[in-house]
């Protein structure tokens, strides 16, 4: 196996496995590493594992010797088995079956047939990646992604089946549609599907309803109303940690640094709700006495009735907070909202905002500073630095890059020189975290952001320091920066 640091306080274990052994002895593996790292987040890809929240790469030298000790043992009987009912109408069916001269008959035939495993959950929250599809049906993706595929979608592509627990962009294949329950945020279990679970599909003619999502507990009464707003405007904390191994993004705020800044200098925890806005500018009116300060600011007091304007700056990102704290509903722990996994939403003209706490003292916070230009941002070489040429891993820290337009909370394309892969993009789905670097095809850097898909199919060639992480969201599109080695 090769071992290798994975940013700051990560570790990415390659068990370099392939063939029907793969799926059990990664199970093993997290489980090993899971058992010697009780505190890490441990999540798993296709023959790979990762852990997060570590310490250093030499604190996990013995969880490293019990994973290249782990061996994979017979747990079917504590496997659970799920039966999904499936309608075959999906837009892809009757081409696919063309393609691989069957009728639409039979490919339903060759996918009800099958009875596969979860041999991982990611790319977006219950998203299980299902092994032992038959042969016929190993199918490349899509060559254009479609813009949107509905809840409920069943897929296949690259030996995986799957099914959509939530409308996304997506380049499956589609051969049919289940119930779409496969991730609910307020179940005590929120993931369906956990890793080594059986997946049988069976054909049915109509679907049962699916069932209604719960209603978010109102908020306190509210303190503030959006009255203009012409940027992407969010409510963000600290995040959700814990939840990466079901496919849930940590979240949290783009610029850590400024949210910790503007909640002390009003008197909150440094991880407290506040308005991340991103983009342009906003107008809030004070339905009562306020509080507030804007990315760490000294706080300034609003009188009820008054309108705050928070203008756009050179700064990409900004976070206000507010005396108290802001009284978002609370999902999976955090009151901050990921729009692309559909948890929270952005917030539109007219919403209310109510306070979670009172006020209390101001306390000094870290400075925020506006990054020069251009803005110097450290990395540490990834798990797959490796896979690309030395030119391409020279030219990652010596070109100036630019911040690409093409961007959100979910990652950030880089525009400079393409880089080359070696070793061919990865074909199977890996760990992902925050600040990774990853390089798709076409060789242009993406560096992901708080609502990262939690697994990728990219190699990861650097990951960007926490400190770094903040800064890049507080550039604005167009803003030229360098990579440097920690």
């Amino acid at each position: 196996m090769r071992a290798s640091p994975y940013g700051e306080g990560g570790i990415f274990v390659d068990l370099e496995l392939a063939g029907p052994a793969r799926a059990a002895q990664t199970r093993a593996a997290a489980r090993a590493l899971a058992r010697a790292l009780p505190h890490a987040e441990v999540v798993v890809g296709a023959g790979c594992v990762a852990a997060f929240g570590v310490g250093t790469f030499d604190d996990a030298d013995d969880a490293l010797r019990d994973v290249a000790r782990a061996a994979p043992h017979d747990d079917d009987a504590r496997r659970v088995v799920h039966e999904l009912p499936v309608v075959y109408d999906g837009a892809d069916t009757e081409e696919l079956a063309a393609a691989l001269g069957a009728t639409p008959r039979e490919l339903m035939a060759l996918h009800s047939g099958a009875e596969t495993t979860v041999e991982l959950v990611g790319f977006m929250p219950g998203f299980a990646y299902l092994a032992g599809l038959p042969a016929e049906l190993h199918v490349p993706r899509r060559a254009t992604p479609r813009a949107r595929v509905e809840a409920g979608s069943v897929g296949v592509a690259g030996g995986w089946g799957g099914v959509y627990p939530s409308a996304s962009p997506g380049g499956w294949r589609i051969v049919g549609r289940t119930v779409a329950d496969q991730f609910d945020a307020a179940r005590e279990v929120p993931a369906r599907f956990s890793i080594g679970d059986r997946v049988r599909f069976v054909e049915v003619d109509s679907l049962p309803p699916a069932p209604t999502p719960a209603t978010p507990s109102p908020v306190a009464a509210p303190a503030l109303i959006v009255a203009k707003i012409a940027a992407l405007v969010t409510v963000q904390d600290a995040g959700r940690p814990g939840w990466r191994a079901a496919g849930v993004p940590p979240g949290g705020a783009w610029d850590p640094t400024a949210l910790a800044a503007a909640n002390l200098a009003v008197g909150n925890a440094p991880g407290a709700a506040a308005l991340e806005i991103a983009g342009g500018s906003v107008e809030l009116l004070a339905l009562r006495a306020l509080s507030v300060s804007l990315d760490g600011a000294p706080r300034a007091r609003i009188r009820e009735g008054e309108t705050l304007r928070v203008p756009s700056c050179e700064r990409f990102v900004r976070v206000l907070a507010v005396s108290g704290g802001l009284d978002a509903p609370r999902v999976l722990g955090s009151r901050g909202a990921s729009p692309s996994v559909g948890l929270g939403a952005p917030l539109a003209r007219g919403d209310a905002l109510g306070l979670a706490g009172s006020e209390g003292p101001p306390r000094a916070g870290p400075t925020v500073e506006a990054p020069p230009s251009p803005a110097t941002l450290y990395a540490d070489p990834g798990p797959h630095f490796w896979c690309f040429s030395e030119a391409s891993r020279q030219r990652l820290f010596d070109a100036v890059w630019t911040r690409s337009a093409r961007g959100d909370r979910v990652g950030v394309r880089l525009d400079g020189p393409p880089l080359a892969i070696d070793h061919g993009p990865l074909a199977f789905p890996v760990p992902m975290t925050r600040g990774a670097i990853e390089v798709p095809p076409d060789g242009a850097p993406i560096v992901l952001g708080p609502d990262h898909p939690t697994t990728g199919g990219y190699p990861v060639i650097a990951v960007l320091r926490r400190a770094s992480q903040g800064v890049l969201g507080r550039l604005r599109p167009g803003a030229e920066l360098r990579l440097r080695l920690a």
